[in-house]
């Protein structure tokens, strides 16, 4: 379900809403950045910040790019659980790169990761008519690894040794889904 409530585009489906970003969002996105623990299932270094100075860093995420895409998952009362980004949105190969975090950890393992990406492969396949949505992901990261399956993305190949992670380099896998793969895996849940 899709619908437009005030300015805001929003996809819904059960209790998990995808949204735009809102400035009132950057402080709960800034807080799950500062937690030390999530590194260890996505990419690039930790690094502390204070509050304020992530709050700014973010203020640039709210511009209205044409190459990136942020999305807030929020549960039925509108509380951000998670953010999705499509980034890298490329006008002539039609092409994205995905990233999702779900801030809490009471939040994670409950299925809104798996419902806001299939929003969001929705939203980058129907919305934004993308032909292709690409991520990378640590190796050793089993949970992401079935949520992507279940949401039609394809393994593509390995890059050794590829990312730095609590001290030891680490393989990542590159994970795909095509329009195509989209809209068979859309037609088969009717």
């Amino acid at each position: 379900m899709s619908s437009v409530t005030g300015e805001q585009y929003v996809l819904q489906r059960e209790s998990i809403r995808l949204r735009g970003l809102l400035q009132s969002d950057l402080a709960s996105v800034a807080q799950w950045y500062q937690n030390r623990s999530l590194y260890r299932s996505i990419g690039g270094p930790f690094r502390f910040r204070s509050l304020d100075g992530a709050v700014s860093h973010m203020q640039s995420w709210l511009s209205d790019d044409p190459g990136r895409v942020r999305m807030v998952i929020a549960d039925g009362h509108d509380r951000p659980i998670g953010l999705i980004s499509l980034l890298n949105i490329h006008p002539v190969h039609r092409s994205a790169q995905f990233h999702i975090l779900v801030g809490d950890i009471d939040d994670r393992g409950q299925g809104a990761g798996t419902v806001g990406t299939q929003l969001a492969l929705r939203h980058g396949f129907e919305d934004l008519g993308l032909h292709r949505i690409e991520l990378e992901l640590y190796a050793d990261n089993e949970a992401a690894h079935r949520l992507y399956a279940a949401c039609g993305f394809r393994h593509e190949g390995t890059k050794r040794s590829a990312y730095y992670r609590f001290g030891a380099f680490v393989d990542v896998d590159v994970l795909a889904i095509l329009a195509g793969d989209y809209f068979a895996k859309a037609k088969e849940r009717g």
